[in-house]
């Protein structure tokens, strides 16, 4: 196998944890044409991934300061995942909680057998 290549086995080897992905269904407007309240469907259960924190900073804006995560995971190649969708209870194999939150996806990015996400905290 050539150097910096992943393979598809090799990938899901280290996918250790486990996670549920929900994906809002809801769709149109209501009567004043704003935007519908989610709808959370789940679209995977207890789907493989490797979830870590890359990056913890703070913000500050004047007397302000606030925390900022980068939440980073790894998924099988071809799971049906698309920004805009959710992350909820992060486990490792045991069912031990590592994220009781709920994470959006930013970005999804195709890597050599795996796809790699960016998530970010969500709050309401």
């Amino acid at each position: 196998m050539p150097n910096g290549v992943v393979t598809l086995s090799r990938s899901r080897a280290v996918m250790t944890h486990r996670c549920t992905v929900q994906r809002d269904t809801q769709i149109g407007v209501d009567a004043y044409g704003h935007p519908q309240m989610p709808t959370w469907d789940v679209q995977h259960a207890d789907l493989a991934c490797y979830y870590w924190i890359s990056e913890e900073h703070e913000i500050r804006d004047g007397m302000k300061i606030a925390t900022g995560t980068k939440h980073q995971m790894l998924v099988p190649y071809g799971t049906d995942i698309i920004g805009a969708d959710r992350i909820t209870a992060i486990r490792d194999r045991l069912g031990a909680v590592l994220e009781s939150g709920v994470l959006l996806v930013r970005t999804v990015k195709r890597q050599a057998g795996y796809l790699a996400l960016e998530l970010e905290q969500y709050s309401g």
